[in-house]
């Protein structure tokens, strides 16, 4: 699935998660089966504050077939 946040600054995996940081938040997706994910988001508290409408456009995509180091 694709998510946007503005600015990724590191992606990482760990536990059968992925985890993109941003600058407005961190988006995670667990893995919970080879044909089953879970998307959780963590909101910077800047974001929360601004009031700014938040949209995430969601569309299936391809997952890696093995992690991701992390950088």
């Amino acid at each position: 699935m694709k998510v946007s946040i503005k600015d990724i600054e590191s992606c990482t995996y760990e536990n059968n998660r992925y985890s993109f940081r941003g600058v407005g938040g961190i988006i995670h997706i667990r893995l919970l089966s080879e044909t089953s994910i879970r998307f959780e988001y963590e909101f910077s508290t800047a974001v929360l504050d601004s009031g700014l409408e938040r949209s995430f456009a969601m569309v299936q995509d391809e997952m890696p077939s093995r992690p991701v180091p992390s950088r």
